[in-house]
């Protein structure tokens, strides 16, 4: 997503920098049941502050501040689907895409409606056994063909 100088930042704006959840399975011990939960609850609420921050922003009309951290949000977003291993981050991920997409439309669309990982979060989503996720799944998909690219 293209950039936009804002000048002076709010600090409450740097909070995706500082929280990106980079901390991946891979650094911790290989096959521990306690850490792939600690992955999950952390990126699950790492996604839940990106949506939290992303309405704060679209409410108070900032969204120009935030556009800087789109880019990383979308970043775990897509670890989340190519992991496909917990349904709540998945259900979280969802979400704050289309969350994003909301608040962005046209000008997000055009750069990630081909993008693989998207379609893949789809897929995964509308195929759920729980209806709560295809719901949301759906919903974004909607949302994908009301803001695309003609």
């Amino acid at each position: 997503v293209p950039q936009t100088d804002t000048g002076g930042r709010d600090e409450y704006s740097k909070a995706p920098e500082r929280t990106q959840a980079n901390v991946r399975p891979e650094h911790g011990p290989a096959d521990n049941e306690e850490w792939m939960e600690y992955i999950h609850k952390l990126r699950d609420s790492v996604l839940q502050s990106y949506t939290g921050i992303t309405h704060g922003m679209r409410e108070s009309n900032k969204l120009p501040v935030l556009k800087q951290y789109v880019n990383a949000m979308l970043d775990l977003v897509q670890r989340v689907a190519d992991a496909n291993d917990n349904d709540e981050v998945l259900k979280s991920a969802i979400s704050l895409t289309g969350d994003l997409v909301l608040a962005y439309q046209l000008e997000l669309t055009q750069h990630i409606a081909k993008g693989p990982f998207l379609e893949k979060l789809i897929k995964l989503g509308t195929a759920h056994s729980d209806p709560s996720i295809s719901r949301s799944a759906k919903w974004l998909g909607d949302l994908l063909k009301k803001y695309r690219p003609k």
